[in-house]
């Protein structure tokens, strides 16, 4: 039997269905929204493709955009989908609630394996859930984020109360208003060791600005392994961490990795040449 909050998002997905014109499409899930945030409509399980399940709430950019669309950044999207296969290891580096950990961990099978990183405590408890729900048992979540220090570190996460929790970030300048976090810190490198990982086929990096940290925290998993990788370059977030898109494309060009623009959400893929 369905919820109230279920119909409600029912008769929203079937609202701008039917609805004619782009002008006034987005009436319904505003007003979805507004009923969010006053506690009148509860986050619900959505099927986004069949078998994964994500528990969504409309009051969130992101996952009210799955929610009414089924998908989040298609370039993206398809990339993955076109580029992982059964066998391989994906990991992802600021997994959010496990949109793309979902969909890369259908796509490597049983026989392949998804590192799922996400160092906010209540977003990697949604993302396990989501895990559990699609009954998926190929994925490894690990609450840590990523930097390029050896040495465990305790930082601080910046969680927004908004309507973007993507967005929680190292930097409280990027995240904006919301609460904190105290998270332990370790490196892409130290976690390929610590689950002995294999193989490394591709790697998606997503940390609101973090991003030259981490890929400074990588150089034997790319040296070993020559994954291809996909991240979100956005020069005002980068900037609060003092880098940028070009520290991190000199980097990696050290590595011989070549870079492309993939258009979308200011995502990049550098492959190894």
């Amino acid at each position: 039997m369905q919820t109230t909050s279920q119909r409600l998002v029912r008769a929203i997905r079937k609202f701008r269905s039917l609805w004619p014109l782009e002008v006034g499409k987005d009436f319904s899930n505003h007003f979805g929204a507004f009923l969010a945030r006053r506690g009148y409509l509860e986050p619900v399980w959505h099927e986004f493709q069949p078998g994964l399940w994500m528990r969504l709430n409309i009051s969130d950019l992101i996952q009210e955009t799955i929610l009414l669309e089924d998908n989040w950044d298609p370039i993206l999207t398809g990339f993955l989908q076109e580029n992982l296969s059964d066998g391989n290891v994906f990991i992802d580096v600021g997994a959010n609630i496990g949109y793309f950990t979902l969909i890369a961990a259908k796509c490597v099978g049983p026989g392949g394996m998804v590192l799922a990183i996400e160092p906010g405590p209540a977003t990697a408890n949604v993302l396990r859930q989501n895990l559990l729900r699609s009954r998926l048992t190929n994925v490894v979540v690990e609450e840590v984020a990523c930097s390029d220090s050896d040495a465990p570190e305790r930082l601080i996460l910046h969680i927004p109360t908004g309507h973007n929790v993507a967005r929680a970030s190292l930097s409280e300048r990027n995240a904006g208003p919301g609460v904190t976090a105290e998270v332990v810190s370790t490196t892409v490198d130290q976690l390929v060791e610590k689950h002995n990982l294999r193989r490394v086929d591709l790697i998606k990096v997503d940390v609101e600005g973090a991003e030259f940290g981490v890929f400074r925290g990588m150089n034997q998993t790319l040296a070993r392994f020559r994954p291809s990788i996909v991240t979100e370059l956005d020069p005002e977030l980068l900037a609060s961490f003092s880098s940028s898109a070009e520290d991190i494309q000199a980097l990696m060009h050290s590595h011989g990795y070549r870079m492309s623009d993939m258009g979308g959400h200011k995502n990049f893929l550098f492959r190894p040449d």
